[in-house]
């Protein structure tokens, strides 16, 4: 797990898992929304792309909406996509 911090507190974070014979999958992938479109979230995710070199397979998990962006950036296709939810806790 990897964790992007600005004047030290934590701002986003990134599961970055290398796996034997070059696969790595990367998934919850978050970005504090006051933080997002800075390049905070591109940063920490050439980070864990580094580490986890060299790089012959990638998967990773993907909300609808970022998608797109990752296949456009990352070279990644889409297979499926993860569905949010968002849920309330307080009136469960």
């Amino acid at each position: 797990m990897l964790v992007g911090e600005l004047n030290g507190k934590p701002i986003a974070a990134l599961s970055a898992i290398k796996y034997p014979d070059g696969y790595s999958h990367f998934g919850s992938f978050i970005v504090k929304e006051k933080y997002r479109k800075r390049g905070y979230g591109a940063t920490l995710a050439e980070f864990g792309i580094a580490n986890c070199a060299p790089i012959k397979n990638m998967s990773a998990y993907a909300v609808q909406e970022m998608a797109k962006a990752y296949e456009t950036t990352y070279c990644l296709l889409p297979r499926w996509t993860v569905v949010k939810h968002d849920i309330d806790i307080t009136k469960a």
